[in-house]
């Protein structure tokens, strides 16, 4: 597996940190979706819809990858837990079917962030719904690049910085809590844009890797675990905790909506 490689499988080789940066902002989703009704969104392989399930009333875990899904269902014996092939911008689900949507690393990859955050509104209970969710820092993930810059990592369609993304969210959530992962100090973060500024992209990117290279002899679950941000640091992966939908989104807008016809196919 490249280190940018993006769907990570239990059948394929990580690095220990990637491996344990998953881990981690899925131990934390899990701790905020304790009893609730959880749609996990781009489950990949099941492993987090698996561990969602375990403190869960309930999860619905979705993905583009049939082949993928099909093979979560087969290995699925908990009647709690349900897979469905479905585009993240149209699940196969009534309005306010959940009151917890998790979808950790998806959103830069998606080509109408827009309409996948509508959807999530529709499908959340408005009262409480709560919604979980994480993206790099482009700041920090890819120093040097700007908003409109296309991001080093040829997944993503485009890159968040702090700010960015917590405005984005506002839009459709009354609060926002923002959390970070693997935090880097200011002057770091502003040295290696200096650096980003002298030297071409394709050598920053491997830089950057390069400072992650110690990581391969010794790496632990709790360096990467998800933390309060506090002022004079940035993060290389931002986790967002959004509650109270805003009306006017989604289902919230009065318009009826056929969930037959938003995906296609449903959930088992």
């Amino acid at each position: 597996m490249a280190v940018e490689a993006e769907r990570l499988s239990g059948d394929a080789w990580a690095p220990p940190w990637v491996r344990h940066e998953h881990m981690a902002r899925y131990l934390f989703a899990c701790d905020v979706t304790v009893g609730r009704l959880v749609i996990d969104c781009a489950c990949g392989d099941g492993t987090s819809t698996r561990l969602l399930s375990k403190r869960s009333e309930r999860v619905w875990g979705f993905d583009l990858a049939e082949a993928i899904v099909e093979k979560s269902r087969a290995a699925n014996d908990d009647p709690n837990v349900s897979y469905g092939v479905a585009d993240a911008s149209a699940l196969p689900l009534p309005d306010g079917a959940a009151n917890a949507y998790v979808s950790l690393e998806t959103i830069e990859h998606l080509p109408d962030e827009v309409a996948f955050l509508d959807e999530v509104v529709r499908v959340l209970d408005r009262r409480d719904g709560i919604f979980v969710c994480s993206t790099p820092d482009r700041d920090v993930y890819s120093p040097g690049n700007g908003p409109t810059d296309q991001p080093w990592n040829q997944f993503h369609l485009r890159e968040y910085n702090a700010s960015e993304f917590g405005a984005l969210l506002r839009r459709f959530f009354e609060v926002v809590e923002l959390y970070g992962q693997n935090p880097k100090s200011n002057a770091v973060t502003m040295a290696k844009h200096s650096l980003a500024s002298r030297i071409s992209m394709p050598v920053m990117v491997r830089v950057n890797q390069a400072f992650k290279l110690p990581r391969l002899i010794h790496d632990s679950l709790d360096r990467h675990r998800v933390r309060p941000t506090v002022p004079g640091k940035r993060y290389e992966y931002l986790v967002a905790v959004c509650r109270t939908p805003i009306r006017g989104h989604g289902s919230n807008s009065g318009e009826a909506v056929n969930p037959a016809a938003r995906a296609s196919s449903t959930a088992d």
